[in-house]
């Protein structure tokens, strides 16, 4: 049998805090690994060198720009993705290890993605309960980028698919700058990701603002509440999930 060759890629800037460890368990099952960099000022480069990783630059536009750059560094077909704050557990390496033997033949393969805020497993992170299930290792042949989506971007296959055992654990922000940092960041590429939608369908930018700021203010307030803090169980992660509350409403 012809086994595929699997690279890796990680998305990083200034993110010297986990990539050690997330390096480490990609080179268990890739054949490369490619370390793409928005302009780090830490010890990010560093780290990547140490691991053996291919250490690619490119300006930061959106997560979507990003995420086709990287891919197109990658020398193998197969790619498995992560951001630099999460890291597959020693099941999932084991899992795709397993998969890697027996001949990869799915569009994709998805994994189980479990969240942490400040330092500690949460339920749910608004609007995304936790563990979610996402594509993560994937053919490129056969899959592609949600074309208007510069954040939150969504991996569209055509094919088959399968559940890998393990955890994908997302260590997401630990401190409330962090909080407001992300906030910040993703408010302006989705903001971006509305107007490309409103020029592609013909659509009145202005009118369309107009309409999703309606709606937001008039029922995402409570929807988050409702939703992210008693129904999906947000009020079980205590004062994390009471900051996470807050958070959603923002």
């Amino acid at each position: 049998m012809n086994r595929p060759g699997l690279s890796a890629y990680v998305l990083t800037f200034n993110s010297e805090r986990y990539l050690q460890s997330i390096l480490a368990q990609l080179n268990r099952f890739a054949d490369e690994v490619v370390v793409l960099d928005s302009g780090s000022a830490d010890a990010t480069q560093a780290i990547a060198a140490s691991a053996g990783a291919r250490f690619v630059t490119h300006p930061f536009s959106d997560f979507r720009t990003q995420r086709g750059v990287a891919e197109q560094a990658c020398s193998h077909d197969y790619i498995f993705f992560c951001d630099c704050d999460k890291r597959p557990d020693d099941v999932l390496v084991a899992a795709i290890r397993a998969v890697r033997t027996a001949g990869l033949d799915q569009a994709a393969y998805d994994v189980q993605r479990h969240w942490q805020a400040y330092g500690q497993p949460v339920r749910v992170v608004y609007p995304i309960v936790s563990p979610d299930r996402v594509p993560r290792l994937y053919d490129r042949r056969r899959c592609h980028w949600a074309p208007d989506k510069r954040v939150h971007e969504g991996l569209l296959v055509d094919g088959p698919r399968r559940l890998l055992a393990g955890r994908l654990v997302h260590l997401t922000f630990e401190t409330q700058a962090e909080v407001d940092e992300k906030l910040a960041r993703y408010t302006d590429l989705a903001a971006l990701g509305l107007l490309d939608r409103c020029q592609r369908k013909g659509q009145s930018p202005r009118w369309a603002a107009i309409r999703h700021g309606v709606q937001a203010w008039t029922f995402s307030p409570l929807g988050a509440v409702i939703k992210s803090y008693l129904r999906r169980g947000g009020w079980r992660d205590g004062r994390v999930g009471l900051r996470l509350m807050i958070y959603a409403l923002r």
